[in-house]
């Protein structure tokens, strides 16, 4: 009997012990950012959107990781230092190291390559070296040193303009308002609200950021009406078919057994963005846009005026 409560006791401190290391290290709250939200620009994305919950310190190393689903939709933790970092990489082995997350959670190479500073850094170089052995008088070399100077502007300018369109982008997508649409079991009523075990759908599939996504979870319904309970009249379970509802928050909760149980909050009543707001800001990415591609022409043209340089020049 002694040996029956000591095993007992064993396993109640080995369960205590789990559930606190999993809170210590953050896995139960812990939200891994899909793909898509990421690439093609991950390593150079701001930071300042990253939700908090997708951020741990790991233990180990104390370095800060950012949870992912990769292209393969595996849940994984990668160095946060590259997600706006890549273009100030100076070193080969840090270079092959970012090369390797980027193609675990993207795939292939990022369209900005060129533009990190070891890549470009070992191409002038290159390039720089071929120059001197080959430049012929002071006209050439200054003809070279006027090509090397407004190569390094575009690319001030392609920096600015990806940086400015990322952060238009974020902050459209965060006043763009979706509607959801809601369908579950009534769980319980109140005055002016449903609360419901079920699903909610962003009817705007397109959106990258699909915060207010529910499947299977519990749901607040606020300033409901009696148009959305889809059952019969007679039948003892309601059922919602809702629409037109917009996600409001997400609030930590609990069910009867202690588990970590998050409710979603959705109303009608939101205050909704003008759209001239919506249209001004559009047409603003737009504009910039436009502007980010031309320059990306013209630095294209110039790599490829670049190799035949060189190449007139061996």
């Amino acid at each position: 009997m002694k040996l029956q409560n000591k095993l007992i006791i064993k396993i109640l401190f080995l369960g205590l012990t789990f559930v606190v290391l999993i809170k210590w290290l953050g896995v139960e709250k812990r939200a891994y950012l899909n793909s898509d939200l990421v690439c093609p620009s991950f390593g150079n994305l701001p930071t300042l959107n990253i939700p908090k919950e997708s951020v741990m310190v790991d233990p180990i190393s104390s370095s800060r990781r950012i949870g992912i689903r990769n292209k393969l939709g595996e849940r994984k933790l990668y160095p946060l230092e590259f997600v706006d970092g890549a273009m100030f990489i100076k070193t080969k082995a840090e270079l092959h190291e970012y090369l390797a997350v980027y193609a675990d959670i993207c795939g292939g190479k990022p369209s900005f390559y060129n533009s990190i500073d070891y890549v470009k850094l070992a191409r002038l170089k290159k390039v720089e070296t071929k120059r001197l052995e080959k430049a012929r008088n002071k006209m050439e070399r200054k003809e070279w040193g006027n090509f090397y100077a407004r190569e390094k502007r575009l690319n001030s300018d392609r920096s600015f303009l990806e940086k400015r369109i990322s952060f238009l982008r974020n902050k459209l997508e965060h006043i763009t308002p979706i509607s959801f649409k809601v369908i579950g079991k009534v769980a319980e009523k109140t005055k002016d609200s449903l609360i419901v075990f079920g699903s909610a759908l962003p009817d705007n599939s397109g959106m990258k950021d699909n915060i207010g996504f529910v499947y299977n979870g519990v749901i607040i319904l606020k300033n409901a009406k009696r148009t959305d309970i889809a059952s019969p009249e007679y039948y003892t379970e309601k059922h919602v078919l809702a629409k037109d509802f917009y996600f409001v928050k997400r609030i930590d909760g609990r069910d009867t057994f202690g588990h970590y149980m998050p409710v979603s909050v959705y109303d009608r009543k939101i205050k909704v963005t003008s759209p001239k707001i919506l249209s001004d800001l559009k047409k603003e990415i737009s504009f910039y846009e436009k502007k980010l591609s031309s320059i990306e022409k013209e630095l294209k043209d110039m790599e490829r005026m670049e190799e035949h340089l060189i190449a007139t020049a061996m």
